[in-house]
């Protein structure tokens, strides 16, 4: 089955241009979305367990970790969706690329 999705894509792409567009539409665009969301809740996680155990010293770093990792992993997939904005733009892809 995805043989038959992918190859009908491939073979029939009227350009590279659509292929790569199809591609980042298709299966980049909603893994990035994954992780942002991903990436939100373990920063509200963080937080919340922060405020939940603000008198234990170990709930307070168990959720300043969260916070930290969850920032990282929103900039981590604000730099990768930046990152293709810009190599599409050095392709001269931009108007699929965005």
């Amino acid at each position: 089955m995805l043989k038959e999705i992918l190859y009908t894509k491939i073979a029939y792409a009227a350009s590279a241009n659509t292929l790569i567009s199809g591609i980042k539409q298709s299966i980049i665009n909603p893994i990035i979305t994954f992780f942002m969301v991903a990436a939100t809740v373990v920063f509200i996680w963080g937080v919340v367990e922060m405020i939940m155990g603000a008198e234990n010293e170990a709930a307070r770093t168990t959720g300043k970790q969260h916070i930290i990792w969850g920032l990282l992993g929103l900039f981590i997939m604000i730099a990768a969706g930046a990152i293709i904005s810009t190599v599409c733009l050095f392709f001269g892809l931009s108007s699929n690329c965005s």
